[in-house]
């Protein structure tokens, strides 16, 4: 007989209590190039960024990059003997759970930190692709996948620490009905199955860009032409009424108390009534797209 842990069920006053602090939870934070998203990572508490791309010389912050071995290498360079940055990463996080000054870390940009992981699996299958190993049956995706998810859990898992995802945008087509047609919307730049394991781990998908001339944070979208999304939090103060953007002030140190106060629902929203990009016509593929 399999021996099993004895059941307890939580009691009637047992409840998941959520964070108060915005830094706490897993956040996932998407724009254009160029709009600040490092910038705004530095004025996270205990931040530690860890940048995948190059190194950033203009902004003042707490990073471990390329000269500390983050970077992202091919399969085929670590078959061949070069180090493996994805490991070396692994036990950088490892040592920032450990690091009590260390309170956010910062994945700059988590594409990159995934492709890193795809290549390192890559690399200890013998291969620079999974599609090259036959007979697989997506063995070899899943093995990527429980990896990044892993490491992700891990951070999660801290009590202290709280984690910051940093991606690039692109738009992707989507189908929002069966029958209704796609639309173009914008969304993160990762991979597809990076895409999918980000959209379990985040509790926020957040949109850093411009609108009517200021920097501005998006937290939901109506309209549905930004992936955005929030569960929680970002409330309108006087109305009471779910927030869907904010400005942020010109100085990126006031970023994420900008941010918090949102969360906490003590920010003004932005109020406009322009369009942040402009809605695509749907590509038919039966009856016209109906709105949810």
């Amino acid at each position: 007989m399999v021996k099993t842990k004895k059941i307890i069920l939580p009691g009637p006053d047992d409840y998941n209590i959520p964070p108060e602090n915005f830094q706490d939870y897993t956040v996932l934070l998407m724009g254009a190039k160029g709009i600040g998203k490092t910038t705004a990572s530095s004025s996270f508490p205990g931040n530690l960024n860890v940048m995948w791309e190059p190194r950033r010389k203009n902004v003042k912050l707490r990073m471990i990059g390329a000269d500390e071995g983050i970077m992202v290498r091919s399969a085929q360079e670590i078959i061949d003997g070069a180090d493996d940055p994805w490991q070396l990463f692994i036990e950088y996080c490892a040592a920032a759970v450990e690091d009590p000054t260390i309170t956010t870390i910062t994945f700059d940009t988590v594409d990159l930190a995934y492709q890193a992981c795809f290549e390192s699996v890559c690399a200890r299958l013998g291969v620079t692709h999974p599609n090259q190993i036959k007979d697989d049956y997506g063995a070899s995706w899943n093995t990527i996948k429980n990896e990044f998810n892993a490491l992700i859990d891990t951070i999660r898992a801290s009590e202290k620490l709280g984690l910051l995802l940093i991606s690039h945008v692109k738009e992707r087509d989507q189908e929002f009905q069966e029958g209704s047609g796609t639309l173009s919307i914008i969304g993160p730049s990762c991979a597809p199955a990076c895409l999918q394991i980000l959209k379990s781990a985040c509790e926020f998908w957040l949109y850093y860009g411009w609108k009517d001339g200021e920097r501005t944070v998006f937290c939901r979208d109506p309209d549905r032409l930004i992936d955005v999304a929030c569960g929680t939090g970002f409330m309108d103060p006087d109305s009471g009424e779910p927030l869907t953007s904010f400005t942020i002030p010109s100085n990126p140190d006031k970023f994420y108390d900008t941010l918090n106060t949102a969360f906490k629902g003590s920010s003004k929203p932005v109020r406009t009534t322009k369009k942040v990009v402009k809605k695509k016509t749907a590509k038919k593929k039966g009856a016209k797209r109906k709105r949810a």
